[in-house]
């Protein structure tokens, strides 16, 4: 479902926080999660939150706890959102508990970031973003954290800004992934919905039937066994053709 920030949700990257030295409920969720035993570890989180909700290391555990929700394999849709839900909530109690641990508090924050995207609340995702990008250390997190912000913003409709973010991944972080997508994306004002097709006949033969259901299909291009529609001005208005499409088309997929 989701392409998730990978070494953003590592333990490793809590290197900063101070490990406790027995096996209360914090460590032994910390061990649950490395072993990807999210239920146990979840339960461990809640225990530790019961007796310490307001601890030094509440953060923490509240941050840990997002983690573990959010990686969390999903029955369904439904579920998968239920879990980016109350991911959600956790990392915004882990903001509300507060931490002096800069880098976690860069982990949270673009935890945040990161579950908003994934419900298409592109604001928090912009502004959560970008407020983590100082504060993370590494910097394979920090490239991703300012690439979804500027794409994000570009979601948001706001182009000029969303440039200027995407810029400075490019900037800051050449050679990445991320600035390779994120020189690709400049400029950008509009946005497509793309429709991939198994062969180039197989796409021509759908431009008729999509056109009679109101849309204006661009044909395939040599090479490309793909439609375009569009292009829409907002993305809200390429989300909504791409509602639409998704029962026939469950591939189709807003571009760039």
């Amino acid at each position: 479902m989701r392409n998730r920030l990978l070494t953003l949700l590592t333990l490793t990257t809590l290197a900063g926080c101070q490990m406790n030295q027995k096996p209360d409920d914090l460590s032994l969720g910390q061990a649950a999660l490395s072993q990807r035993n999210y239920p146990e570890a979840q339960s461990r989180f809640d225990a530790y939150l019961k007796n310490d909700a307001n601890g030094p290391r509440a953060a923490e555990a509240y941050y840990l706890k997002g983690h573990a929700l959010q990686d969390a394999r999903f029955e369904d849709q439904a579920d998968a959102q239920s879990h980016l839900q109350q991911a959600r909530l956790a990392y915004i109690d882990a903001l509300k508990a507060g931490t002096d641990d800069r880098a976690l508090e860069g982990l949270i924050r673009a935890s945040l970031a990161d579950v908003a995207f994934w419900q298409e609340d592109y604001q928090v995702a912009a502004e959560q973003g970008a407020a983590a990008y100082g504060l993370l250390e590494d910097p394979n997190v920090r490239a991703m954290s300012l690439y979804r912000a500027g794409l994000s913003q570009q979601r948001l409709g706001q182009f000029e800004k969303g440039d200027k973010t995407l810029a400075l991944v490019v900037q800051y972080h050449p050679g990445t992934q991320q600035a390779l997508r994120a020189k690709q994306r400049i400029g950008i004002r509009a946005f497509n919905v793309k429709i991939p097709f198994t062969s180039t006949a197989a796409a021509t033969g759908a431009v008729a039937a999509l056109t009679r259901q109101g849309f204006a299909p661009a044909p395939p291009v040599a090479g490309d066994p793909s439609i375009n529609i569009g292009p829409f001005t907002t993305y809200a208005q390429a989300n909504a053709a791409r509602t639409r499409l998704n029962t026939q088309y469950p591939k189709a997929v807003i571009v760039p």
